[in-house]
């Protein structure tokens, strides 16, 4: 029965991408916006498969609530600041201190970012400290805004703190850094929650829907050419 339950899930998604796909303008517009930077339609299809199993709609891949990024043959999904703000005041947030940076040479050398949840009924914070050399693309924003773009790497690091039941496995695009060399090492994380979908495999449900079904789900798998198969082998293929 469990089984069942996750290929309707998985044919859910399929079928409303493979609607949504049809017209070749909106999967130009997906890829020139959600999705730039993709040189591939199917990487695309399943970077959006892979965002709607896990609770997501078109909707929001539209409006950049979620989207990947790309990495060699692969990517990464990442969330919006915004989406993942809303989701822990939804959860019990209760306020956010200003920034603190610690400077050196006029240059910034780290920030530690607080925010608060109602734990108990009592004000907990929780704070995180990140550094600045581990983050800057030294262009872009990150050039021209040093202090908003690390602020917000450092809220993002304290929110999964304070929230890891909603955002443990939750990532946004300015804590991965395409010229640190370690960028492997960062992945890792992203990769192992979503059970290395992000090199081709799919996701099993959202954590919510496991918990109000009460049941565990078994994954299924993606091939390379995009390609659903359960552990039946009755999986859909995107189209």
């Amino acid at each position: 029965m469990t089984e069942t339950k996750e290929v309707s899930i998985v044919q859910q998604a399929n079928q409303e991408l493979v609607r949504e796909t049809k017209d070749p303008a909106t999967m130009r517009a997906l890829m020139a916006t959600t999705f730039k930077g993709f040189k591939s339609e199917q990487l695309v299809k399943q970077a959006c498969l892979e965002a709607m199993i896990n609770g997501y709609t078109f909707k929001d891949l539209i409006q950049k609530k979620v989207y990947a990024i790309p990495f060699g043959d692969g990517y990464s999904l990442v969330q919006s600041i915004d989406d993942i703000r809303v989701t822990a005041m939804r959860s019990g947030q209760a306020g956010k201190d200003a920034p603190v940076y610690v400077m050196a040479d006029k240059s910034i050398e780290s920030c530690s970012v607080t925010v608060y949840r109602i734990v108990q009924g009592t004000r907990v914070p929780f704070t995180a400290t990140v550094f600045f050399e581990e983050y800057n693309k030294g262009r872009d924003n990150w050039k021209t805004k040093p202090r908003t773009m690390i602020a917000k790497v450092a809220e993002m690091h304290a929110l999964r703190m304070a929230f890891p039941e909603e955002l443990a496995k939750a990532y946004i695009e300015d804590e991965f850094n395409e010229k640190d060399s370690t960028i492997n090492t960062r992945l890792d994380a992203a990769k192992e929650a979503s059970q290395e979908l992000t090199m081709g495999k799919i996701l099993k449900p959202h954590a919510k829907n496991q918990k109000e079904e009460g049941e565990e789900n078994q994954d299924g798998a993606t091939d390379a050419e995009g390609t659903q198969s359960s552990p039946e082998g009755n999986e859909p293929t995107i189209e």
